[in-house]
């Protein structure tokens, strides 16, 4: 063994096929370091030279995966789980044809509540590097990449009601409207790319106003961390068995943003919800209600999806002056919502890659 790999076996496949017709592929297993348990729905994926995913699956109920290469070269397999370390093979030479044989190793690891205690005290910190941020960041951005990876292979597919609503101030619902679809497990609202949303902003208009989310997309990318700040956070009250990683906009932004927290299971370090405002617009006393919430799942199989979603907006209303009849501001009359709620997960796919109806 040699840190968490172990190279198990290379075996070369010869089917009398030209080199371009033999596909080269990377298998193995994945388990938990220090006991003989298989690590079930664990995302293995095949990284090039350059650290770009080029394949991923979800390992099965042996721990066992199987990762085709689009062409021969160089590669490493890295497997992640909630809760564990990391796992990275060394470098893999796969030959045009070639099979190689890889065993990877999880290290359980344990959120630091300790440290969490003193880091919530100190500001909000620009970098992701160190500290307890970075291990919450860690865990986090494990099962938003298994959100991202599931929507991108279409593991699930599952029946979903969308819904917008009216509120009015008082907290009434003035209208609703519902309706059922079909979907998989692609991204479950529309959020232009990383790098508008940095450029633009998070609300949009005057006259006709939107506003957007942050989607695992979005919380991945190089933009929201350059332009977001991290502390760790521990959870009070309703979020008390929970603990957070808190981001808001960096001092320099002068756009409408976002600020929120992901909160973990202290437990298992699963990522349960985001919940978000938004920053850099007023319109009113009531404006910090302006805002959203995701929640993630784990599915069976070890797929991620957003299961609920909604984002509140504002209905605005013009406010005149006292004197002159002059327009001093518009300001909230009521909140629109809109999201949606899975229903009943259809199906998902199987270790062997053909759909499992529930």
């Amino acid at each position: 063994m040699k840190g968490l790999f172990r190279v198990l076996a290379i075996t070369a496949i010869a089917m009398g096929l030209p080199p371009a017709a033999r596909a080269q592929t990377a298998t193995g297993s994945v388990r938990i370091e220090g006991s003989a348990a298989a690590a079930r729905g664990a995302w293995v994926v095949l990284l090039d030279t350059l650290g770009e995913q080029r394949a991923a699956v979800l390992s099965d109920t042996a721990g066992r995966f199987l990762l085709r290469a689009p062409e021969a070269g160089r590669y490493r397999v890295r497997a992640q789980l909630i809760g564990h370390a990391d796992a990275v093979s060394d470098v893999l030479s796969l030959g045009p044809g070639a099979t190689l044989a890889v065993a990877l190793f999880l290290k359980e690891r344990a959120l630091p509540l300790d440290a969490i205690t003193v880091e919530v005290e100190r500001r909000c910190e620009v970098s992701l590097d160190a500290g307890a941020a970075a291990v919450l960041w860690e865990e986090a951005r494990k099962a938003l990449d298994a959100v991202r990876m599931t929507g991108r292979a279409n593991l699930v597919s599952y029946r979903v009601v969308r819904f917008e609503r009216t509120f009015g101030l008082d907290g009434m619902q003035q209208r609703e409207k519902l309706d059922t679809l079909f979907s998989r497990g692609d991204r479950p609202f529309i959020t232009p790319p990383p790098e508008e949303l940095v450029e633009r902003g998070y609300v949009r208009g005057f006259e006709a106003l939107s506003f957007y989310a942050p989607d695992a997309e979005v919380l991945l990318s190089d933009g929201f961390a350059a332009t977001h700040c991290f502390r760790a956070r521990r959870g009070r009250d309703a979020t008390s068995a929970l603990v957070g990683l808190g981001f808001q906009p960096n001092a320099d932004r002068r756009i409408p943003d976002v600020e929120g927290t992901l909160w973990m299971d202290t437990a298992t370090a699963a990522l349960r919800f985001l919940e978000f405002t938004y920053t850099g617009v007023d319109y009113g006393p009531r404006t910090r209600e302006l805002g959203g919430r995701l929640d993630f799942t784990r599915l069976p199989s070890g797929a991620w999806i957003v299961e609920r979603w909604w984002i509140r907006g504002p209905v605005l209303m013009a406010r005149r002056a006292s004197t002159g009849g002059r327009i001093a501001r518009r300001t909230i009359g009521a909140f629109m919502e809109a999201g949606a709620e899975v229903i009943d997960v259809l199906s998902e796919r199987r270790e062997d890659g053909r759909a499992r109806s529930r």
